[in-house]
């Protein structure tokens, strides 16, 4: 890992390589239980709208630390921090759970309900220790959700808002519409509304240089609505898979907190809005054994001082799919493409463990290529990928995946998949 200070001679300061290091702590564990209250041996009851319905709980524990430190920080005389003893620098505990009521009991397979209802409550207990200082916050959160089938065409709404000490006067609504026009046409609306805390002050940071613990008293929350229509149209009447989709989005976000990098006044909140709107074709193209599948993304804000995107991004694979040896093998090869034009991409900063906004050094502008080979014999798949074959063409590297993070070479790679199961 290395930070290159010079993108045309890709030379830099080395990072993470001996002396530095960044250790990743998740423990999670995962409880779900429920209980159908409907009878299902009898086939000859009418299934009904308004029934007992299901009851059931989810209880989940998560623990995520990162700790970065360098016992050599002379290799950060260029930075404006000294890692020596960065210690925990970021972390947060948290005991969550999900009591709900649906009367979605019975299976598809026997009856689909036209109304579908879920309601219930998540609590959530969250804390950290910084130090000696130790903090928990305690959150729940209503929501209710429901599905109305109409005829041909399907409405989901969905909403919560949380009180409590953490993340207090947080809400989301958000629905989704969709209807059939005709055999092979349908057509899709959803949009969303929120306001929601900066998720960044529940953690605690503790560095030699910097800190902050849960100081998220002076912040507004942040503002996010989004509308987005699209338009799937199917192969033929048999295939649920649409082979072609054109989506439309625009987003408005408000109320954005960035890091700055600064240990004197590390976050700032830029009250004014930014617009984001874009505008994607998908398509999954196949005649006998040749397929295409394709991926074209337009963007633009009006804010680019906040948002960070490019304005074109592609994501493309071409490639032949057939069967040998009278169908006991299936062979896959092709090629993968991937573009996306120039922009100043976040930054990566290892110290404080998120990406930071700059407009220094941009990435993109560069395709990227990839030559594979797959063969799948009964449950063994094995493969080849020639990765990024066009490297060895260009006279001045630059591709990068982040500003000063090189993207590989030219990349040999195989191996076998082996599933083991009856």
């Amino acid at each position: 890992d290395t930070l290159l200070w010079s993108q045309n001679t890709r030379s830099g300061v080395p990072v993470n390589l001996y002396e530095a290091a960044s250790r990743w702590l998740f423990t999670s564990l995962f409880v779900h239980q429920s209980y159908n209250t409907v009878r299902q041996l009898d086939s000859l009851a009418t299934p009904r709208t308004l029934n007992t319905g299901v009851i059931g709980f989810d209880v989940q524990f998560d623990r995520n630390k990162r700790n970065f430190s360098d016992s050599d920080p002379s290799q950060f005389t260029l930075f404006f921090y000294d890692t020596a003893h960065t210690q925990d620098s970021t972390s947060l505990q948290s005991l969550s759970g999900r009591l709900f009521w649906t009367n979605d009991a019975y299976p598809s397979s026997r009856w689909r309900n036209p109304f579908v209802v879920t309601v219930g409550v998540k609590p959530e207990v969250a804390w950290s220790v910084v130090d000696a200082d130790s903090r928990r916050l305690a959150s729940v959160t209503p929501f209710a959700q429901g599905r109305l089938q109409m005829g041909l065409s399907t409405l989901s709404l969905q909403g919560e808002t949380t009180a409590g000490s953490y993340r207090s006067g947080d809400h989301r609504a958000a629905l989704a519409w969709g209807m059939p026009l005709g055999c092979r046409l349908r057509v899709g609306l959803d949009a969303v509304a929120q306001r929601q805390s900066p998720t960044i002050f529940y953690y605690h940071f503790s560095g030699n240089h910097a800190r902050w613990n849960y100081d998220d008293g002076h912040y507004a929350k942040q503002g996010y609505t989004s509308l987005g229509v699209n338009i799937d149209f199917a192969r033929d009447t048999s295939s649920s898979t649409p082979c072609l989709s054109l989506a439309a989005r625009t987003s408005q976000v408000d109320n954005l907190v960035l890091h700055t990098g600064s240990p004197l006044d590390p976050f700032v909140q830029h009250a004014d809005k930014a617009l984001l709107l874009q505008i994607s074709l998908k398509a999954n193209l196949s005649w006998r054994w040749l397929h295409v599948d394709l991926f074209q993304l337009v963007q633009s804000t009006d804010r680019d001082d906040l948002l960070h995107v490019p304005l074109f991004a592609s994501k493309n694979s071409l490639y032949a799919d057939f069967p040998l040896f009278h169908g006991a093998m299936r062979v896959q090869a092709g090629l993968d493409a991937r573009y996306f034009t120039s922009f100043a991409a976040d930054e990566w900063n290892a110290y404080y463990g998120i990406f930071l906004p700059q407009d220094n050094t941009k990435i993109g502008g560069y395709l990227w290529a990839d030559l594979f080979l797959n063969a799948q014999i009964k449950r063994a798949t094995f493969y080849v990928k020639l990765s990024h074959f066009n490297a060895p063409l260009v006279s001045t590297p630059r591709y990068f995946t982040l500003p000063h993070y090189p993207g590989e070479d030219l990349g040999l790679y195989y191996g076998i998949v082996w599933q083991f199961y009856n």
